[in-house]
């Protein structure tokens, strides 16, 4: 990515100039967050639109391979336990 001398207008809102910086590119391929940090992209001082370059994209594409990243197994904790109402609850049969 070519880094001008001068700020160049935002495409997006016409009124920010945008200017290099590092962000943390996220994508979702397949039901994974795909995250990857410090990657160098274009920011807007007053919209905060960002533009990434394409080939970079593509070369975090082929680092996760043809075959996409792999299956998201994580499943988060149960905070809360359900128990149903006493009304819901099968009766039982006193002896």
């Amino acid at each position: 990515m070519e880094i001008p001398n001068n700020k160049v207008i935002c495409p997006a809102c016409h009124l920010g100039r945008i200017a290099p910086k590092t962000v943390t590119f996220l994508s979702m391929y397949d039901g994974t967050l795909i995250s990857a940090a410090n990657t160098p992209a274009w920011e807007c001082d007053v919209c905060h639109e960002r533009h990434i370059d394409p080939h970079l994209i593509h070369r975090i594409e082929a680092l996760i391979g043809p075959g996409g990243p792999p299956p998201n197994k994580y499943q988060p904790p149960r905070r809360y336990k359900f128990v149903k109402a006493k009304k819901d609850l099968p009766k039982t049969e006193k002896k």
